[in-house]
């Protein structure tokens, strides 16, 4: 027998498998955003409850160099992690919502890299060059 889910997160109807005549749950993964999901059923074959498990990943930019990243496999609660950029060091924290929407990117300290190349693009301009 199936049942047809709808995903909490975009809304896609899902085709879920489940044994005839018993209470139980399965996981399943969105067809539509990879999201996934614990689905339990009833005896009537109706679906009780949807519980969001995981998201695929995170993809976002460093809002100072570009740099593009991943978060693989995050909680799908609201959350936050605190990540380096692998193009300029700067601290940053990624922050999503439940469904791993709405990510922002803060940062929270520059990094090293960035700094010695502002310092390093200052002595290029020498006065003396001008003269």
């Amino acid at each position: 027998m199936s049942v047809e889910v709808e995903c909490p997160c975009c809304n896609s109807t899902n085709i879920v498998e489940i044994e005839d005549y018993q209470d139980g749950s399965t996981v399943i993964e969105c067809e539509n955003c990879g999201i996934s999901m614990e689905v339990t059923y009833s005896i009537s074959a109706e679906v009780d409850d949807v519980t969001l498990i995981e998201i695929p990943s995170i993809d976002f930019y460093c809002p100072i160099c570009g740099y593009s990243m991943t978060l693989d496999s995050v909680e799908t609660k609201n959350g936050s992690e605190e990540v380096s950029c692998d193009g300029c060091d700067a601290l940053l924290e990624v922050s999503w919502d439940e469904c791993g929407q709405d990510v922002n990117v803060e940062v929270l300290e520059e990094g090293e890299d960035e700094e010695e190349n502002d310092e390093e693009d200052e002595d290029d301009y020498d006065d003396e060059d001008y003269l």
